[in-house]
């Protein structure tokens, strides 16, 4: 008899209640819906991967073709002949400017921020090469005094860095609304000098 008090005193498991039930089915909803959300912000769209390939594995190059481009076009600041300056805008400085172009060109990009972003470095491009061949017109013109030539292509190379210092500050823009960190070891902080005057 004490085996059937001991069984009957000791406390049934309860059964859980309509209102237990609701409250673990709204945690649950709620841990789906936050996992939800959680991919949707963190997970990165085709775009998004694009745009990082691009900055992280073109635009460093590009940059670097560019740079070299400036490194000879600074030397015609210096006391060069006609025929040196010629030379160098005809024999150096185009055909490196030709190459990135179409190094730039062969990129196929598929999102709309990257065309944009590789359509507006061609430009830029097609501004250095422009500013050469008006160097060099400027060489072989007899006719033009050698003060306006150089003035000619002292403003169209300002005008190919702002290009390019836009190109780079649209490309910041971009990869910021696109949630992607711009390394700034890898890319200039700051605009191209401007030719000496």
């Amino acid at each position: 008899m004490s085996e059937t008090n001991e069984a009957a005193n000791e406390p049934r498991p309860r059964r859980a209640g309509p209102t237990v039930w609701l409250v673990r089915l709204l945690t649950l909803a709620m841990l789906g819906y936050g996992i939800f959300v959680a991919q949707r912000k963190f997970a990165h769209t085709p775009e998004q991967d694009e745009l990082a390939r691009y900055v992280e594995l073109e635009v460093p190059s590009l940059l670097e073709q560019v740079a070299r481009a400036h490194a000879l076009l600074d030397r015609l600041s210096g006391a060069l002949s006609p025929e040196q300056a010629r030379s160098l805008l005809v024999d150096e400085a185009m055909p490196l400017l030709v190459q990135a172009r179409k190094r730039a060109a062969a990129i196929e990009p598929s999102s709309p921020s990257v065309k944009a972003a590789n359509a507006e470095y061609l430009e830029a491009l097609d501004k250095l090469i422009e500013m050469c061949r008006s160097g060099v017109r400027a060489i072989d013109d007899p006719a033009l005094p050698a003060a306006d030539g150089y003035r000619q292509l002292r403003d169209r190379r300002r005008a190919a860095d702002d290009a390019l210092a836009a190109w780079l500050d649209h490309l910041r823009a971009s990869c910021v609304r696109a949630g992607l960190r711009v390394d700034p070891a890898k890319w200039p902080t700051r605009r191209p000098p401007a030719p000496a005057r």
